[in-house]
């Protein structure tokens, strides 16, 4: 038993003993001093602080703005690349430079991807290149210019004068193409040239076929050439040398008047067009000349008529004779003097 010193209760146990002391004999609480129960000094109001964001506890730790700027990096890297793609595949377009006033080069719609600078008012409209034709191509009507016209007008002269003499033949020229016997160059070292090849034309479509590019809109005319004379048919023949290349072309007509004039017209058509220069006439062959073809494939030429065929020779700048062009006369003489037609 415990008793309590200060009521003389007795209790059961220690703890109850202290437990009761504690409840009923506990010293009280000392009254306070007058100048604690002042009212403490003012103190300034600090502003809370705003409230951290918070992440969801499944992003605890990961900043949810990197995934959206680096989203934003990659949507214009892809950008990018498209636009380098689009332009590569759409060429800016090239633009013929025009001289314009400055009102109307500020009429013109700058959000044009291809704004073409317009001409003064008035101004003539430049015409279009022809395209690059045969060397039987003719001009259409009308089309040639002054200045054109005035520069074919030598040339139409020379034409104008060639020897309208009827001749004859005594062989087929286009027999001896076939057979391999055409008479050589005469230059030293093209005795025996080798044959490239030997084409035949039966028809006026098989020539213009073979001899104008398609759609050519000047083989119709030329047809109609060959059509008027009586064309009978052609024939071809290529040959090598040594690096060299040469040929002749044999057009045969229903009789020698026929030939005589579409000689004469060809050549007046190349006048006209301004495709051959430095005309040389060739007074001892019917229609004989040779010249210098600007166009259409080998440059030294020469023709004559044999009877009802007109007979043409071409030698290309490999030759490299003393004069090429004297050349082209010079076979021309020698196959006129083999067919009889000198």
């Amino acid at each position: 038993m415990h008793t309590c010193p200060d009521c003389g209760k007795a209790m059961a146990t220690a703890g109850g003993l202290e437990i009761h002391v504690e409840m009923h004999h506990a010293a009280p609480v000392p009254e306070p001093a007058p100048e604690a129960l002042a009212p403490p000094p003012p103190v300034a109001a600090v502003p809370a602080p705003a409230p951290s964001r918070r992440s969801a506890p499944i992003l605890r730790g990961y900043d949810p703005t990197v995934p959206l700027t680096a989203l934003l990096v990659v949507v214009m890297l892809i950008a990018g690349v498209g636009a380098a793609v689009h332009r590569s595949g759409n060429p800016p377009h090239r633009l013929a430079a025009a001289v314009t006033s400055d009102s109307d080069a500020s009429s013109v719609d700058p959000t044009s991807p291809t704004t073409i600078a317009r001409a003064p008012a008035g101004a003539p409209t430049p015409p279009a290149p022809s395209p690059a034709g045969s060397p039987a191509a003719i001009p259409p009507a009308g089309s040639q210019s002054p200045v054109a016209a005035q520069n074919s007008a030598p040339c139409q002269k020379v034409v104008a004068s060639l020897s309208t003499r009827p001749s004859k033949r005594t062989v087929d020229i286009a027999d001896l193409m076939r057979s391999n016997s055409f008479p050589a160059l005469p230059l030293a070292g093209f005795e025996h040239p080798s044959v490239d090849g030997v084409t035949r034309y039966d028809t006026v479509q098989e020539f213009l076929d073979d001899t104008f590019d398609p759609g050519d809109p000047n083989a119709a005319t030329y047809g109609a050439r060959l059509q008027a004379a009586g064309f009978v048919g052609g024939e071809t023949i290529d040959f090598t040398n040594a690096g060299t290349r040469y040929g002749a072309l044999v057009l045969r007509f229903a009789s020698a008047t026929g030939a005589r004039e579409f000689n004469k017209a060809t050549l007046g058509d190349f006048c006209a067009q301004g495709i051959i220069q430095n005309l040389k006439a060739m007074p001892t062959l019917s229609g004989g000349m040779n010249y210098l073809m600007t166009e259409g494939g080998p440059p030294y030429r020469s023709t004559f008529v044999a009877g009802d065929s007109v007979v043409r020779l071409n030698l290309c700048h490999c030759v490299q004779a003393p004069d090429d062009q004297a050349l082209a006369g010079q076979w021309a003489q020698a196959i006129a003097g083999q067919v009889g037609a000198a």
